[in-house]
């Protein structure tokens, strides 16, 4: 059996600080992407001892994979680049996935740096808003057989995802406020190899969490960015800042109209990334402390701005 661990970042049991999982930080470098190696390979060992045996790791934070020390992988574990996950989700090449380290979807302003694929936008399926949960649910298309996160995900499961066994990892009050269930992170990791076993020993009981045959993908931005959507992918204005397509399908439709949304926000995160060299602690010690700050500045302000969406 062939299983894909969905990683992503801000759901890290002992992350409380949005430094520990942005580049821009020493502490993304000293502890961020070790307490995510942590728990990856204890979902690993969890789900190997549950009878798994075959287990891929998806980096999905910021791209994935560097956010890993790969190095301290089991060695039976593979972690193959997105280009490569994200053909094999198309093409069905995983028999389940255990999504590890997941957060609330934006708008959740008393969930730890919420958002849903990126600060300053919110997704929607038949008026619906949805987390990056159910995003990578349907992208694989295959049971899930398990979740581990922020608390106030967990109310947010719903759809296809309702009975999807969770494990909330770690209590959060605000954007920017979030503190361990566990208060050792031994026994953090503990709970989660526990309970991704306890996920592989009943994967019997996980049905496939598919969007309905027929759907309508809505998507709220800014609306200067809403109005360059209109045309695209299917996309046409319903509202100030927010656009609709009608699907027949996940992959054949709403995967393009998704990128096309997700990409238009992405612009300036991803141009700032590429103009600064944030490849090692070393390099992000010699940027200019001007330009750095102002990198920072841009993303605590977009990921901490409180907003109250989907209220026309």
């Amino acid at each position: 059996m062939r299983v894909l661990i969905q990683a992503d970042m801000e759901g890290v049991a002992h992350i409380t600080d949005a430094h520990q999982v942005l580049p821009f930080w020493v502490d993304y470098w000293e502890t961020g992407r070790t307490y995510l190696t942590e728990e990856v390979t204890a979902a690993a060992l969890g789900l190997q001892a549950g009878g798994i045996s075959d287990v891929v790791v998806d980096d999905q934070h910021l791209g994935g994979p560097k956010n890993l020390l790969s190095e301290r992988l089991p060695e039976s574990v593979s972690l193959p680049g997105p280009d490569v996950i994200y053909r094999q989700l198309e093409e069905r090449a995983f028999d389940a996935v255990f999504q590890l380290a997941r957060h609330s979807r934006w708008g959740t302003n008393d969930g730890f740096m919420a958002h849903t694929q990126l600060p300053g936008i919110s997704v929607a399926l038949d008026g619906q808003p949805i987390t990056e949960s159910h995003i990578s649910a349907w992208r694989a298309g295959v049971p899930v057989l398990g979740i581990t996160g922020d608390d106030r995900l967990a109310a947010q499961l719903d759809g296809g995802l309702v009975g999807t066994p969770f494990l909330a990892v770690k209590r959060s009050r605000g954007l920017t406020e979030t503190y361990p269930i566990e208060g050792d992170r031994a026994g953090s990791l503990a709970s989660i190899r526990d309970f991704a076993t306890r996920c592989a020993q009943d994967w019997r009981a996980r049905t496939s969490p598919l969007p309905p045959p027929s759907f309508t993908l809505s998507a709220h931005l800014a609306p200067e960015l809403a109005e360059q959507l209109v045309g695209h992918h299917g996309f046409a204005l319903a509202n100030h800042g927010i656009v609709a397509a009608r699907c027949e399908g996940w992959w054949r439709d709403a995967e393009p109209a998704m990128q096309a949304a997700t990409g238009i926000v992405a612009r300036p995160f991803f141009e700032t990334m590429r103009s600064l060299n944030l490849t090692s602690p070393e390099r992000l010690g010699e940027i200019d402390a001007a330009t750095l700050e102002r990198a920072r500045d841009l993303y605590t302000s977009w990921l901490y701005r409180p907003e109250t969406i989907w209220d026309e």
